[in-house]
């Protein structure tokens, strides 16, 4: 039931099996941060998280979930250089479309390079 109201639905679900076995593993990881404690009264307590690859990897995606409380959240790279690129923003954070964002073109992410860095608020 999106934003409280009734709704249907007509998804629909279609698999392609692969013939070959995969030459590359995907994984959902995090940059979290669960060691905070929001002040009282403060409507816009900003929270950081970040995470650093550990070996070579490939960026796809990325999915900001902040339950009720989250009001926006960045997402940017921070590459060897110094030069810093934000990748993904949502200024109006609705938690009940916590949305996965597939990245147009790839992000290759070399290790203990480059930096995934979220600010949410």
């Amino acid at each position: 039931m999106p934003e409280g109201k009734a709704s249907t639905d007509q998804a629909r679900l279609g698999l392609v099996l692969a013939k070959e076995p995969p030459t590359e593993r995907t994984m959902t990881l995090q940059a979290g941060n669960e060691k905070f404690s929001i002040p009282p009264g403060d409507p816009n307590y900003r929270v950081d998280a970040s995470f650093t690859a550990r070996q070579d990897m490939t960026l796809l995606g990325l999915h900001p979930h902040m339950h009720m409380r989250g009001k926006d959240a960045e997402y940017r790279l921070v590459f060897p250089n110094g030069e810093t690129r934000t990748i993904l923003n949502v200024p109006h954070y609705n938690w009940h479309w916590q949305l996965w964002y597939n990245l147009e073109k790839p992000i290759a992410c070399p290790r203990h390079k480059d930096r995934v860095h979220g600010t949410f608020r």
